[in-house]
This record gives structure tokens, sequence and C-alpha cells, in this order.
């Protein structure tokens, strides 16, 4: 890759970053709805062993079905769990990590470079501000969004 240290190679840095940092909002979109689905079956892991203490109460209650229902939806459960984990979070956080990294090495380097080409490009005002603004929407540092 060239160094982004004029106009049109800053501002095709800029426009990559920018794709990188929205892939890195639809990631973090991404594990936040994976992260509610391990809390949904984490709960129902949690709550299944009760099922036999309420539906065992009746005469001829048959405890014995109740108590392999809930061992069953336990498993299932923690299957569910565990599969997403694996699956889906795990791949999910290190695709994040990755893109995160990329996409600051870039900003990083295109806020100690921003001055500089700006003043010898001799970009006017609106330029500037508008560069400005869009290296403005970037985080400083990993984790931060």
């Amino acid at each position: 890759m060239a160094a982004p240290d004029h106009g049109p190679a800053f501002l095709r840095t800029l426009e990559r970053a920018e794709e990188r940092l929205a892939a890195v909002r639809a990631l973090r979109a991404r594990l936040r709805r994976i992260h509610r689905l391990q809390a949904a079956a984490a709960a129902v892991a949690l709550l299944a062993p009760a099922v036999p203490l309420a539906g065992a109460g009746g005469p001829g209650g048959g405890r014995d079905v109740w108590i392999a229902v809930a061992l069953l939806t336990t498993a299932a459960a923690l299957a569910v769990l565990l599969g997403l984990w694996s699956a889906c979070a795990r791949p999910s956080r290190r695709r994040l990590a990755a893109q995160e990294r990329a996409m600051l090495a870039d900003v990083n380097r295109l806020r100690e470079l921003f001055a500089h080409v700006a003043r010898r490009e001799k970009w006017d005002a609106s330029r500037t501000r508008s560069v400005r603004e869009r290296l403005s929407r970037f985080p400083i540092e990993e984790g931060s969004l």
C-alpha cells in the first residue's frame, strides 16, 4: 500500500478506514445479538431444572417424565450456548479485533499526516473541515467504540 502522504492516497485510506469502521460497528451489533441469545439459552438452562417442581404437583404427575424433560431441555440449552460461543461469538470477536486494529492503524497514521497533507495540497477550509470531521468519527483507542 502506498503511503497516504498525498491527497488522493490520503482520501483513499480514509475511505477504507470508514469502510472498516462500518464493518466494526456491524460486528459489534452481531456480537450484541449473539450475547442476547446466549443469555436466553443460559436462562433456559438455569430454569429448566425447576420444571419438575412445578409440573409434578398434581396427582399422578409423572415426576420421572418431568425430570427427563428438564434434563433434556437443560442439555439442549447448554449445547446451544456452547454452539453460539464456538461457532459465532469467538470468531466474530477475533474478526472484530483484527478489523479494529487495522482501522486504528490507518486512522492514527492519517491523524499524524493530516495537517501536513492539508497544508502541502493546499486544501481549502471546507475540505479541511470535512476531513477533520470524518477523522473525528473514529475512536482513539481499541475497544472504545
